[in-house]
């Protein structure tokens, strides 16, 4: 299980003071996966940068019975919605899929 898997399954991280707050899961986020860079678009979806600061797609996660699932996703202009492109089990599983499927 990925860091950013285990962060999902307990609801956040401790925020370190010994107050017992906890960070949401979209803070606590890693910041990059695979060499792309992670922003924060909501507590469920995340923009993924590649290096030379393009956007290639989103990163959305889902909750269900099975278990969180991480949904690839790319904006489709001439339909002016969103395209799944792949739902995956990892995290960083569903980043490669983004930086590979230019």
């Amino acid at each position: 299980m990925s860091e950013g898997e285990r962060i999902f399954e307990s609801g956040g991280v401790s925020d370190g003071d010994g107050s017992g707050d906890m960070i949401s899961a979209a803070t606590a986020l890693p910041r990059s996966v695979r060499g792309c860079s992670l922003r924060a678009v909501s507590d469920r979806r995340w923009r993924v940068i590649d290096r030379r600061g393009v956007v290639i797609g989103h990163v959305r996660r889902e909750q269900s019975a099975q278990g969180t699932r991480f949904h690839a996703e790319r904006f489709e202009l001439a339909r002016a919605r969103m395209r799944e492109l792949g739902s995956f089990c990892r995290l960083d599983e569903a980043v490669e899929c983004l930086a590979y499927l230019r």
